[in-house]
């Protein structure tokens, strides 16, 4: 069982606010800080010499996929429209619900030793990455990602909205929103239509926006609008995005 008694001692503490404390020592009871102070060290604690150490509020990385863990350096130096449809799509589709939850693991290990404390995920097989996160005790913002051109758009969306509906209650370290994939993917009302959607759950999208400028050309081609633009006009900033 994990110790729920820690004293970060004597450590470099820096604040929300950048200043910088030296020589501090951190209580943590139950996973919350307790207590910050010089005082002589309390019993009962297990002890973690923070000498000559830095610590500092935790990193959050705000876009990820998570399970793409698995898939580090099967492809580079190729066109972005190459990287998907010839290298990850194929690979993704062969991905099962237990891969997509290891992968997670492995992708919150690391981040968790790098300093990050918490991560926004936009991926697919949503449970299983929520498994892994509550698992693995770090923070996470989980969004189920949605394909407005794919044939199954319809069901994708009903099973986000009913993701969220289910799960949004169940652990206090966990947030959930929609994920439509980008303006491009989610065309015409579709991005509207999930936007609608998170606004009835009282909720936000996690989106990609003008990621190259491939993407923003072609979308000034297509509508006469940039992403943004087009995001904007589907109510994406009446929202957390």
């Amino acid at each position: 069982m994990i110790n729920s008694k820690i004293l970060l001692k004597n450590g470099n503490i820096i604040d929300e606010n950048g200043n910088l404390e030296k020589n501090l020592s951190i209580y943590i009871d139950n996973g919350k800080i307790a207590e910050i102070s010089r005082e002589e060290e309390q019993e009962g604690y297990e002890v973690i010499d923070c000498t000559g150490l830095y610590v500092t509020p935790g990193f959050v990385n705000l876009h990820t996929h998570s399970p793409m863990n698995l898939l580090k350096g099967i492809a580079e130096d190729i066109s972005i429209d190459n990287w998907f449809n010839e290298k990850i799509f194929p690979y993704e589709s062969k991905l099962k619900t237990e891969d997509v939850y290891w992968g997670t693991i492995i992708a919150a290990a690391e981040m968790i030793n790098n300093g990050v404390t918490a991560f926004a995920d936009h991926y697919f097989c949503q449970e299983s990455v929520y498994r892994a996160v509550a698992d693995i005790g770090i923070r996470g913002d989980i969004a189920p990602t949605i394909f407005g051109l794919a044939d199954d758009y319809e069901q994708q969306l009903k099973n986000a909205v009913s993701f969220v509906e289910e799960y949004r209650d169940k652990n206090s370290r966990i947030r959930l929103r929609l994920g439509p994939h980008a303006p491009y993917t989610c065309p015409g009302d579709k991005l509207k239509e999930i936007v609608d959607a998170a606004k009835k759950l009282k909720t936000g999208i996690h989106i990609h926006v003008s990621e190259t400028k491939e993407q923003v050309e072609e979308s000034i081609r297509l509508t006469g609008k940039t992403p943004i633009e087009v995001l904007y006009e589907s109510g994406g900033f009446d929202i957390d995005v």
